[in-house]
């Protein structure tokens, strides 16, 4: 999808797809921040993040300096063989790298940037699905619901996103929101569901255990 679709795409999405995809920019903004200070190593003197910001910022000055050279190749082949998807979308590309170093491509880059058609996407501590400070933040387990005489339905749930059998709901959701986590029993006894949670990580799994012997009316099956 192209850059410029993006913003409409987003807006005709349902309140539960735009959460979803509001939530996944927010885990992505986290953790470049949180890796910005990693090493790969205690020798190394330059964290991660900034070595590979010195080889993109490397690669992008050789990609705009052969960019010129590159589009004429390709207007060539246009004018001898003719016009094709192929050949004419490596032309807009390389018309696109010329524009990196005019004074108005950081404007163009803000007008595409999530933040322009994305609302509160800092991460709020203050929310248990939004709590960077816990080890489980910006993790995702999965939901598999099962009626009686069928393949698989879509668990109707506000904290679980997506379609069966590709559901997910916030680990922080499933394991700590005591009043609405779907862990907890239904009145209908025609459905079985089915959670995942992600990786091998025990504490996780005594936690959940934790929980369900807690919780009022939990479900039998997890």
């Amino acid at each position: 999808m192209r850059f410029c679709e993006r913003p409409s795409f987003f807006r005709g999405l349902s309140k539960s797809e735009q959460e979803l995809i509001r939530k996944e920019v927010q885990r992505i903004r986290y953790f470049r921040e949180y890796f910005k200070s990693r090493k790969l190593s205690p020798s190394d003197r330059t964290p991660l993040i900034a070595s590979m910001e010195t080889l993109r910022h490397e690669w992008r000055k050789d990609a705009f300096a052969r960019c010129g050279d590159e589009l004429a190749i390709f207007e060539r082949k246009i004018l001898e063989s003719g016009k094709s998807p192929v050949l004419e979308r490596n032309c807009c590309i390389l018309r696109r790298v010329q524009l990196w170093e005019d004074a108005d491509y950081p404007h163009f880059q803000d007008s595409v940037s999530p933040e322009s058609y994305i609302d509160n996407l800092a991460p709020q501590s203050n929310h248990a699905d939004d709590n960077p400070d816990k080890s489980d933040y910006g993790y995702n387990g999965w939901v598999i619901a099962f009626d009686k005489g069928s393949r698989g339905v879509t668990l109707d749930h506000p904290l679980c996103h997506g379609h069966f059998p590709n559901q997910k709901i916030s680990i922080q959701q499933l394991l700590y929101n005591n009043s609405e986590t779907p862990l907890k029993r239904t009145n209908d006894k025609k459905q079985l569901r089915y959670f995942h949670l992600p990786a091998n990580n025990m504490k996780w799994v005594e936690v959940s255990n934790h929980e369900l012997q807690h919780l009022e009316n939990v479900t039998d099956v997890v």
